[in-house]
């Protein structure tokens, strides 16, 4: 059984590869579950929505026992990445792969610890904090309402894996800052073109593993403004 939807997938770079080479390759992209074959990277997502730990469990189990067989490393991150969704510890881990991607960052668990603690009023108010800190000096990044998909990406990747596109347009209503400009105000379609700005092998990465994430020096800034705020309370 070949995962869904590649049996007729072709690809120019591999059309002369063997069976054998085809199906190596699969199943380092690919994660047997339950009868069927699902992309890593979209089970990682299922195991941060699944809506707790426990459920988490049953995807992540699958995914290292698929990472196990093929000498996987850098699978130890993407469950650091369910563990922070959970407001658990990461497992504590500094190979080349996290190290890269900044996953391990004493300071960034901190940060997220520590908003994972807060009331949602504090929450919110830390975010409010942060666009204004950004709008009043990374201004620049900021400049149309697309850009608040760079927004969403820092929030769910570095704070609350949770977050839903479907409902990020209420979340905005309530942490843009006073005095914001009317042009870079959110709407509930705002994040509805997404997918035209990243492409389809970036749209299940965190932002700082994006090969292409267009949003990349907003991100970067505000994480940094957020970061520093949380930690220090300015």
């Amino acid at each position: 059984m070949f995962p869904l939807g590649t049996e007729n997938a072709r690809h120019p770079h591999t059309s002369h590869k063997t069976i054998g080479e085809k199906m190596e390759n699969l199943h380092h992209e690919y994660v047997y579950l339950d009868g069927t074959w699902v992309k890593g990277e979209k089970l990682v997502q299922m195991a941060i929505h699944a809506g707790s730990i426990v459920a988490a469990e049953h995807y992540m189990c699958a995914y290292l026992l698929n990472a196990v067989i093929n000498g996987d490393k850098g699978a130890i991150g993407h469950l650091n990445e369910v563990r922070r969704a959970y407001g658990m510890r990461p497992i504590p881990f500094t190979g080349e792969e996290e190290t890269r991607s900044g996953r391990v960052s004493p300071k960034a668990v901190m940060a997220r610890e520590k908003y994972q603690g807060m009331t949602v009023e504090q929450r919110e108010a830390a975010l409010r904090e942060g666009l204004k800190t950004l709008h009043d000096t990374r201004g620049e990044l900021f400049t149309s309402k697309v850009d608040w998909s760079g927004i969403f990406l820092v929030i769910r990747d570095r704070l609350d894996g949770k977050v839903r596109k479907s409902a990020f347009y209420e979340l905005t209503s309530r942490i843009v800052p006073q005095g914001w400009p009317q042009e870079l105000m959110a709407s509930a379609n705002t994040l509805s073109n997404f997918a035209h700005y990243v492409g389809y092998e970036d749209r299940q990465e965190a932002y700082y593993d994006m090969e292409h994430n267009p949003w990349r020096d907003l991100c970067n800034a505000f994480w940094e403004i957020l970061e520093e705020q949380i930690l220090t309370g300015n």
